[in-house]
């Protein structure tokens, strides 16, 4: 071997580097880097003169040794350690038209002799129609890995309402304001109409307790510290989210919006209304815009109705906000026996608040009643 040509253990070092992203904490998404001890352990593996077929490597715990096991097994899979291995993977691109033919024949080669086009076809047209049947046509016709749960919308479908939303100051809003426990996230939806193209604008805000904020974010595996310095994520003083803060919130957005409705969730509402009439709102206005509303099939299933069409029709405007996008991910579908549905979540520690706050306040916002208008007046 030639002094300049680089080793195998050379090659899956630079491989990593390249082509490996940090899975969580403040470094998310940047490529990987190896620590020196790692590195010395790659070439003990793959620089061995007489071959090693089995390497052991037993370190302490926070030594970063689950990342570099992974880095390893993609060494094996798709890196320079592969020529061994043949792999042929028969699979529609993510980004293709997934009912489209040519897509379909991309992870299906016996299209037309064993498999009959015609049944595969009207497999794909009922997942066009029903989003809740994609996933599993996705994974089974597609051949894509595609959570297999029934999930609320689909990220194409998401994609395709990251529109930038109004400003909604000054107009009428409706609201969504889910709270959360004492650690969790809470959040706070506004929802206003464009009445020149039918289109809804969300505006979004979520708050976590700012003490040991990098902590929730690596116990979760969500950037919660990085969102936070972007601005996408507001933090509380102190280890829990403080209603006194929400609160002083909601007497800006009151005083900023023309509030018709805000929907809430029941469950922590008493431990809220003292702040909020400390906050200045007055038992009235919190008996006529404050709107209970319940977590079960009875009240979601219509709202979710609602944004579903929203959604499927592309009229919804989210700005691609990262935290909302994280909890639509997460949201996925539980069914009655009679067909209502409700929002649930796929991991105990997926968080879907910013979906349930969206989805209240479209739950609230057809109770508003219609303005009457004086057409003579309006004339003269």
């Amino acid at each position: 071997m030639s002094a300049t040509e680089p080793t195998l253990g050379e090659e899956v070092i630079a491989w990593i580097e390249a082509e490996c992203r940090v899975p969580e904490g403040v470094l998310i998404g940047q490529p990987m880097q190896l620590m020196d001890w790692q590195k010395r352990e790659i070439l003990r593996i793959y620089d061995n003169p007489a071959t090693t077929r089995r390497a052991i490597i037993s370190v302490g715990r926070k030594s970063g040794k689950t990342t570099f096991a992974a880095c390893l097994l993609l060494v094996h899979l798709v890196g320079p350690a592969v020529p061994r291995v043949i792999c042929s993977l028969y699979s529609a691109p993510p980004d293709a038209d997934p009912f489209d033919l040519q897509t379909i024949k991309r992870a299906n080669p016996a299209l037309g002799n064993f498999q009959n086009p015609e049944e595969v076809l009207a497999m794909a047209n009922d997942a066009k129609r029903m989003p809740a049947r994609e996933a599993a046509f996705r994974n089974l016709v597609l051949n894509q890995r595609i959570e297999a749960s029934s999930p609320f919308v689909m990220p194409a479908q998401w994609r395709a309402c990251n529109g930038e939303p109004l400003d909604l100051r000054g107009r009428d809003v409706f609201a969504g304001l889910d709270l959360s426990e004492t650690r969790d996230l809470t959040a706070l939806v506004l929802i206003g109409s464009d009445i020149r193209d039918g289109t809804w604008s969300a505006q979004c805000t979520f708050w976590l307790p700012g003490q040991d904020l990098a902590a929730k974010a690596q116990s979760d595996r969500v950037p919660y510290d990085s969102w936070h310095a972007k601005g996408f994520l507001e933090t509380t003083p102190g280890s829990s989210v403080s209603y006194e803060y929400i609160a002083r919130h909601l007497r800006k957005v009151f005083d900023q919006h023309r509030v018709v409705k805000i929907a809430f969730d029941r469950w922590n509402y008493a431990h809220l209304k003292p702040w909020l009439l400390n906050a200045g709102f007055s038992e009235q206005v919190i008996t006529e815009k404050f709107i209970p509303f319940g977590q079960g099939y009875k009240s979601m299933s219509p709202a979710l109705r609602d944004l579903e069409s929203i959604i499927l029709e592309k009229k919804l405007r989210h700005g691609d906000h990262p935290v909302l996008k994280m909890c639509a991910s997460n949201a996925v579908i539980d069914r009655d026996p009679a067909g209502n549905r409700k929002l649930s979540k796929k991991r105990s520690t997926g968080r879907i608040d910013g979906m349930t706050a969206l989805v209240m306040a479209f739950g609230v916002a057809p109770m508003r009643t219609a303005v009457q208008f004086d057409v003579e007046a309006l004339i003269a």
